[in-house]
């Protein structure tokens, strides 16, 4: 693992980025005794949160983000399951004093090319309909997702500190939703290898 950390540094020229390990309930007070002491200067932050309101913590975590995105399946219980807890969210939190949300957007994950297209038309328009944002990028099923990093080297799919196969992250769109998120919160475009 280390040979394979110190040949990503050579080839981009730049160390990997701090992974914090928290919970809802600190996550807020560690990420800003990080940041206080990073000596990088740390642009952008990233939580991953659970996807219920019921953990403890959750709903002041997220009232501290600027922006929310959660994926979503084209699964009737999981999309109802999203939309309550984005209209929740939005209602409690958006537009609210001592609240930084400024907006919450759902993107397709897992989508199934067997799938009609329509079927998630559908639900875009229900998501507008309830004043909800719905993101173009529609990230398809892929079994590498879930392959883990190979020690001999090989592609890389799924990792917290390497940077995916480029030909797997334009195969996932992975590309296209990083583009649209920094256009969403107005970041410059991340340098994606050609």
């Amino acid at each position: 693992m280390k040979r394979l950390l110190v040949q990503q540094h050579r080839q981009i020229g730049r160390k990997a980025y701090s992974v914090l390990k928290s919970d809802p309930e600190r996550a807020h007070a560690d990420t800003l005794g990080f940041l206080e002491n990073d000596p990088e200067g740390t642009d952008v932050v990233l939580f991953d949160m659970p996807g219920t309101l019921n953990t403890h913590g959750v709903f002041r975590t997220l009232s501290m983000l600027d922006y929310l995105f959660v994926p979503i399946l084209a699964d009737r219980m999981v999309v109802e399951s999203s939309i309550m807890y984005s209209k929740i969210l939005q209602e409690q939190l958006i537009g609210k004093k001592g609240c930084n949300l400024k907006g919450i957007f759902h993107f397709w994950a897992s989508v199934d090319k067997r799938v009609r297209t329509d079927l998630y038309d559908r639900y875009d328009h229900v998501l507008e309909k309830l004043g909800l944002s719905s993101m173009k990028t529609r990230i398809p099923a892929r079994s590498k997702f879930s392959k883990e990093i190979s020690l001999n080297g090989g592609p890389i799919y799924r990792s917290t500190l390497f940077a995916s196969d480029n030909r797997f992250v334009r195969d996932a769109r992975l590309d296209a939703l990083a583009s649209e998120i920094c256009a969403v919160t107005k970041l410059d475009p991340p340098c994606l290898e050609k």
